[in-house]
């Protein structure tokens, strides 16, 4: 009933407001001032209506799966087409027995040796999206770009690299 009565009133005053400029003068202003208290009390109830956030437990699960439960095995880094890309090939592990790998990322980083004595010349990251159950090995392939500074070919080069941000689910 509500409803009708709100939907009557603003009927009445489009209709009234169309129809006098002296209602339209008065009216204008008061609905202007009524709608910005509207929009106000609106903004307040938004802000009050947050729910509490939930308690912190101080027992937080541990991951299911770390870096250290995985290996990277017969890795190998190789030119690509374009000058500073490299395709990467690799096997990895997922030596946990109760937890599948979902994803990892993969840092790498191209160092330049001469004589023994290497320097960064730049390293990249990459997101391996593979699927490995508990016990086993995956192959997988990606690519880095690492562009030399000053745009020197690297002397010697050596891969350094680091396996960050793993991601798994407990297996029942």
């Amino acid at each position: 009933m509500t409803l009708y009565i709100a939907a009557f009133a603003a009927l009445l005053i489009v209709y009234l407001a169309a129809r006098s400029s002296r209602f339209r003068n008065i009216a204008e202003p008061i609905l202007s001032v009524g709608v910005a208290i509207l929009l106000l009390v609106a903004f307040v109830i938004w802000l009050t209506d947050r729910p509490a956030p939930e308690p912190q437990s101080e027992d937080v699960a541990a991951p299911a799966l770390t870096a250290a439960d995985l290996s990277i095995s017969a890795i190998a880094f190789e030119p690509a087409r374009q000058a500073t890309s490299y395709r990467a090939t690799g096997t990895v592990t997922n030596a946990s027995t109760t937890a599948r790998l979902d994803y990892f990322r993969l840092e790498a980083t191209l160092e330049t040796c001469p004589d023994r004595a290497c320097t960064p010349v730049g390293s990249d990251e990459a997101l391996i999206v593979l699927a490995v159950p508990p016990g086993q090995s995956r192959s997988f392939e990606t690519f880095f770009v690492v562009a030399p500074r000053d745009g020197a070919v690297p002397v010697d080069p050596q891969w350094v690299w680091e396996i960050r941000d793993v991601r798994g689910q407990r297996v029942d």
